[in-house]
């Protein structure tokens, strides 16, 4: 919000500033001399600022539109990358999947075979013993 009120008879001039933009027409009104805004310069004062501040906002414009468009292209190879590494990860668990798979049923068929065989291995030592005991008591 910006007043300007200028006393005729006094020749002062007061203003309300309650937006950020008071302080650039403060700024203006030392550089210029007098008390006029942005809009009224342009139009009723010298056309070369108005020109060097069109050029200048175009300027800054394009500037932070090529920003952003490079930007989102790092982006956009950032999200490509994420995702053929992504890619390659589920590659390699899917393969570690398979070779464990296969591994752990090799260890299960050697584990299931080494228990059979101490199965038979304590029953043989179980009739031994019960042999050898039941030949001490027949004697």
């Amino acid at each position: 919000l910006l007043l300007n009120t200028h006393d005729t008879m006094s020749g002062e001039t007061s203003r309300l500033l309650g937006s950020p933009l008071g302080s650039i027409d403060e700024n203006e009104e030392r550089t210029n001399g007098n008390s006029t805004s942005c809009a009224s310069n342009c139009f009723g004062g010298s056309i070369g600022e108005c020109i060097g501040r069109y050029a200048f906002s175009t300027i800054v414009s394009a500037a932070l539109g090529c920003c952003c468009l490079l930007l989102y292209a790092q982006l956009l190879s950032v999200q490509y990358q994420l995702h053929k590494e992504q890619e390659e990860i589920q590659h390699l668990e899917d393969l570690i999947e398979h070779d464990q798979k296969d591994e752990i049923e090799s260890l299960n068929e050697r584990v299931e075979a080494e228990h059979k065989a101490m199965i038979y291995h304590l029953a043989g030592t179980f009739v031994l013993i019960g042999g050898l005991i039941t030949m001490f008591h027949m004697r």
